[in-house]
């Protein structure tokens, strides 16, 4: 099980960066906001469905079947992609002016940095959703096994939809010459301050409605925020630059899948009771987000970068 649970995760990890790289090979620069959301919404719309699908299989046929069909689903995809996937003509060799440019360069980008940054505590974020907002639900909250899955899952669905409405937002405004740094960085770094804010209410809100209310904002919306950040991120880039600038953007802010669970469990360990714990986790979230939107408001600018690197567009 750990060997396979590794191999997983190797597999799996690149996924993302990888994905986004090739999708922006279909697009030209200023007009990735969308397509990079859609792959977000895509795996939060597979999460929607999934779940409780998954739940049906495993309950019919046990835990074994479940993870058969999700190996077998994978197998057929790869078969697909083989068929009719690949890049597209707007995927450019990394030769020419820009391929000598230091990587080093890129990655003291303020857009590098400001979205690594902000995507960092992005996966913060998501990490506690899954370790611990359903015992959140459960121990503190009263809900039934059922009642936590179903309101821990209803985050999945709202990043579909504010997913897409922030790309097609973002790239709606980059059609009438707004700048990259207002149509990606300014849009995106409220969307992770508006979920850290749902963040510090979700200990401190009563009710249902108002409890999904903010569930939905404090781990939906800086999902949202993370695809337009790739987006500046790959105008930045020189030729044949983006795939590897976006896997070690998206490398550094999983360390925070790493860190979060373990950390969360400390401040559950030593606070006073369990309720202080949860509220204190779910605090330093909230925090984290809202300190990275800060930063990707101050930082991200793709145009500036652009000038600075003297890559065109």
């Amino acid at each position: 099980m750990l060997v396979c649970r590794v191999l997983l995760g190797a597999g799996e990890g690149p996924g993302i960066p990888l994905a986004t790289h090739t999708a922006f090979s279909w697009y030209p620069a200023r007009a990735r906001s969308l397509p990079a959301t859609m792959i977000v919404a895509g795996g939060a719309l597979g999460g929607v469905i999934g779940l409780p699908l998954l739940a049906l299989l495993i309950g019919a046929w046990g835990w074994r079947a479940a993870l058969g069909l999700l190996g077998a689903a994978g197998l057929v995809w790869v078969a697909c992609w083989r068929r009719w996937g690949g890049t597209g003509p707007h995927r450019v060799s990394a030769t020419g002016e820009g391929s000598r440019l230091p990587y080093r360069r890129i990655f003291l980008t303020g857009t590098w940095l400001g979205s690594t940054a902000s995507a960092f505590t992005v996966q913060w974020a998501l990490a506690l959703l899954t370790a611990w907002l359903p015992r959140h639900l459960s121990q503190q909250r009263g809900y039934g096994a059922a009642a936590a899955g179903l309101l821990a899952g209803l985050p999945m669905a709202g990043s579909v939809l504010l997913a897409l409405g922030a790309g097609a937002l973002s790239q709606r405004l980059l059609r009438r010459q707004v700048s990259g740094r207002t149509a990606q960085g300014l849009l995106g770094a409220a969307l992770a301050v508006a979920a850290g804010c749902g963040l510090l209410l979700t200990t401190r809100v009563d009710g249902t409605a108002a409890l999904v209310a903010v569930l939905v904002v404090g781990f939906a919306a800086g999902n949202a925020q993370t695809p337009l950040n790739n987006a500046a991120i790959a105008d930045v880039c020189p030729p044949g630059r983006s795939g590897l600038m976006l896997g070690s953007s998206y490398a550094v802010a999983a360390v925070a899948a790493l860190l979060a669970p373990a950390v969360t469990g400390r401040l559950a360990d030593i606070a006073p009771t369990p309720a202080a714990g949860f509220t204190t986790a779910f605090d330093l979230a909230g925090l984290l987000l809202i300190a990275g939107g800060l930063i990707a408001a101050s930082s991200v600018n793709p145009e500036r970068d652009r000038a600075r690197l003297n890559v065109p567009l």
